[in-house]
């Protein structure tokens, strides 16, 4: 391995990846950071080519497509955004192509990207990677063992980063609760979302929020390998039933 940081800027500019982009999480953190001066490169399996900003459309799970497709810049921020979710209980008819979905969609895709990244030395001295994981990394709920098992990975590769990069690249994890909106592939009666949203302490976290704190964490130097909760006090409480 080629090790963990690029030799250096050529520019003054800051530059950003943004993963999930097309996804409310995702494309909050790039409206921001463009705001802000950033240069984007957002990724998703479908972008839309005149968003104003380098859209890569390509699959991460694939190290291939990574290979092909994420350009050989150097990063001062990541955010890891992409992820789907489904409802699968363990010995449903569909549970092992569920599986597989949503492990690429949530884990994989984040593994081979970091590898990526670190082996090719596309990460500027300082940089940070911010995962995006979820509550149920550490409380399931009932039909959702698959996504869990792909969050509690991604928290593990967290640990893992930051533990064989410090102190040149950091690694964030942002346990997410109850958002302002649903995930694609999760379907909520009006009963079932007012159980949910009736158990949380605070408003549902607002994506505007989450991006707004991805780009106050790039500035935390002293942060690497934790996991912070961002739930709304969700995860004080049980679930709905």
């Amino acid at each position: 391995m080629s090790g963990c940081v690029g030799s250096g800027r050529g520019d003054e500019r800051m530059r950003a990846l943004v993963t999930g982009v097309t996804g409310n999480v995702g494309r909050a953190t790039t409206k921001l950071l463009l705001a802000n001066g950033w240069e984007v490169v957002g990724a998703a399996r479908h972008v839309d080519r005149d968003s104003g900003y380098d859209a890569r459309a390509v699959d991460l799970a694939d190290p291939d497509e990574i290979s092909q497709f994420i350009p050989r810049q150097k990063f001062d921020l990541v955010v890891m955004a992409q992820g789907t979710q489904h409802g699968v209980m363990i010995g449903d008819r569909a549970f092992e192509s569920w599986y597989l979905e949503i492990i690429d969609n949530n884990l994989t895709s984040a593994v081979h990207l970091t590898n990526h990244l670190i082996f090719n030395e596309l990460l500027n001295p300082g940089a940070l990677i911010v995962y995006c994981s979820s509550i149920h990394a550490t409380q399931p709920r009932a039909g959702r063992t698959p996504y869990a098992i792909a969050k509690s990975g991604l928290e593990a590769l967290v640990r893992g980063v930051a533990v064989e990069c410090a102190p040149e690249v950091r690694a964030i994890g942002l346990r997410l609760g109850q958002l302002d909106f649903t995930m694609k592939g999760i379907v909520f009666s009006p009963e079932q979302l007012k159980s949910i949203t009736d158990k949380l302490l605070l408003p549902p976290v607002r994506c505007e929020n989450i991006a707004r704190f991805c780009l106050e964490l790039y500035h935390q130097t002293e942060m690497t390998g934790c996991i912070l909760d961002m739930d709304s006090g969700h995860s004080l409480n049980i679930w709905a039933g």
